[in-house]
């Protein structure tokens, strides 16, 4: 990272703006970040249904509405 600083007076600013806007578009996040909130989702409920009394999906442990 330190020898990538040296470089910086090499990048041109347009072309860079033009690159990260293509790679980090939102509809591109979004369609990469939306398998992983899954799988992240999924572990979630399967390791708080192996640690409750019940099975079922209608309890699933959710945290508490804040009070209004």
């Amino acid at each position: 990272m330190a020898e990538a600083v040296k470089c910086l007076g090499s990048i041109d600013p347009a072309k860079c703006r033009a690159r990260v806007a293509k790679r980090y578009d939102v509809s591109i996040t979004a369609a990469r970040y939306e398998p992983v909130y899954h799988r992240a989702i999924t572990a979630d409920r399967r390791h708080h249904r192996s640690r409750a009394p019940w099975n079922g999906p209608e309890r699933l442990l959710l945290p508490a509405s804040p009070a209004v």
